[in-house]
């Protein structure tokens, strides 16, 4: 289930989902109208709602990846930032995530 805040994500915890994605975490271009920005304050505090996977979106790049597993998710969701060169941005991603 997608959320984009605290509210939706206690709602998103009562049903039977297997893991909740959380975003954006920092600024998009993948999307027109983007939900507005969380930052890793907001993954922090969400990290206690629940112990189900939390897998953060929105303007994840190599560069700031650790700091949003550091902050609690559980892993991360990338668009942009592999579309250009996905065999090598992947490879980076995985060196990072190590």
């Amino acid at each position: 289930i997608s959320t984009h805040n605290r509210q939706q994500l206690e709602e998103a915890v009562r049903t039977s989902a297997d893991y909740f994605a959380i975003g954006p975490v920092f600024p998009t271009h993948s999307k027109d109208n983007p939900d507005p920005i969380i930052g890793l304050d907001a993954i922090r505090q969400l990290r206690a709602f629940t112990s189900k996977p939390l897998v953060a979106i929105g303007g994840i790049t190599v560069e700031n990846c650790r700091s949003v597993i550091e902050a609690g998710a559980d892993s991360v969701a990338v668009i942009t930032a592999i579309l250009d060169a996905p065999r090598e941005r992947t490879a980076q991603f995985l060196e990072q995530m190590r």
